[in-house]
């Protein structure tokens, strides 16, 4: 709704989960690396290792050199107008929210699997970022991946400085 009501003032807006990120840098940082690395200005998502929830669409995701290959929907960054495309795409109007039913259990749609489906279908240009340059998945990672290098962490298989990190799935329990 407030991207349908032309909210967004900015060019570039980044979306992530409210709970397991952390920024480690300012967005000035990513706006620079992601025009660095992302000319063409397309949506860009974090990748992960594991191909969640739908492991039958693991063999869409073509390997790129790097474990990172899956589509991760917790770190959103791109250009307002593409976002809201590609939402739109989404059927989100459909999507119902999470609410609690009549026996007292909660309905939680998956978002990810909305997401990871809108992506495989391209409807604006998307891409993953296998290198973990803008926003690093520490699901299923390994410590040995990783250089601690003072106040900043290097993924050693990418060589990239970690900037935001995703704690998704089994890193919550690595703190």
């Amino acid at each position: 709704k407030w991207l349908r009501e032309g909210n967004a003032q900015c060019d570039i807006l980044i979306i992530s989960d409210a709970w397991d990120i952390l920024f480690a840098v300012p967005p000035d940082e990513l706006a620079d690396v992601y025009e660095a690395n992302y000319p063409t200005r397309p949506i860009v998502f974090n990748a992960e290792k594991a191909c969640f929830p739908r492991l039958d669409l693991a063999d869409q995701f073509p390997d790129p050199g790097t474990p990172w290959r899956y589509f991760n929907g917790g770190f959103i960054m791109g250009e307002p107008a593409n976002i809201l495309k590609m939402l739109e795409a989404m059927d989100l109007d459909a999507i119902p929210d999470d609410h609690q039913r009549t026996d007292g259990s909660w309905f939680h749609s998956n978002d990810q699997e909305h997401l990871t489906l809108v992506f495989l279908a391209q409807p604006v240009p998307m891409v993953l970022d296998v290198k973990c340059e803008l926003c690093q998945s520490f699901s299923s990672a390994l410590y040995e991946e990783f250089a601690f290098e003072g106040e900043k962490i290097k993924n050693l298989i990418t060589g990239s400085t970690v900037r935001v990190g995703h704690f998704n799935g089994d890193a919550k329990n690595l703190i």
